[in-house]
């Protein structure tokens, strides 16, 4: 255990919102990041694959919470389908700083704590749970997200998935830097999406003969 949260290097993506289809207001959800650090930093955020990047300088023993996550445009970061997404978040800083990513609306909230590359492993299972919902477009979901190039995946769904995916079938996903792979359980009808708990994802050799560290969130919508 020679690991911490505390890092100069993080990924992330901008996980699935139910208000994101919603008729009204739709598209509502704020994105933001807490860079905490007891050093003065200089932290860069970018969108992988686009050219917006934030820029912001953290006095010693503060948090900053100033940077919200695109949702529009060609900058636009939200995982809104299941499938190959290239516009990973990317979270760099000069000095060790500490990172979480919250997501809110009027009455929903979900957060979680960053870890940095260095932490990433090669085998995770998902957490989840069914989606019952008063909303459409419910999803429980996962996605993967590789901090190298020539990261391959092998992805097997417990449940099927929106895509298409079997459960208990193991389906290989190519990805290279800032590029995720996200995962949705089927919808059963509009309002309600199956449980993934316990999809496995696991990193194997690229064709580069090296199996390269991931780093896997699994959240609902």
């Amino acid at each position: 255990q020679d690991k911490s949260n505390k890092g100069k290097e993080f990924w992330l993506g901008y996980g699935h919102n139910v208000v994101v289809t919603q008729a009204s207001p739709g598209n509502s959800q704020t994105h933001v990041l807490y860079i905490s650090t007891e050093q003065a930093a200089v932290v860069t955020v970018s969108v992988n694959n686009t050219t917006w990047s934030q820029t912001v300088n953290i006095p010693a023993s503060s948090v900053n919470f100033s940077i919200v996550i695109p949702k529009t445009g060609p900058e636009d970061a939200r995982l809104t389908g299941e499938g190959l997404f290239t516009k990973g978040i990317h979270v760099v800083s000069d000095v060790p700083v500490v990172v979480y990513s919250h997501q809110y609306n009027l009455v929903s909230s979900g957060a979680t704590m960053l870890m940095p590359v260095e932490t990433y492993g090669y085998t995770y299972y998902s957490l989840n749970y069914t989606q019952v919902s008063n909303y459409p477009d419910s999803y429980s979901w996962f996605y993967v997200i590789a901090a190298e190039n020539n990261t391959r995946v092998l992805i097997t769904p417990s449940d099927s998935t929106q895509g298409g995916w079997l459960p208990g079938q193991t389906y290989t996903v190519t990805l290279n830097e800032g590029e995720i792979y996200n995962v949705f359980g089927k919808r059963s009808d509009t309002y309600t999406g199956k449980d993934m708990t316990g999809s496995k994802i696991v990193s194997v050799a690229g064709t580069d003969g090296i199996c390269h560290p991931v780093a896997v969130f699994s959240g609902s919508s």
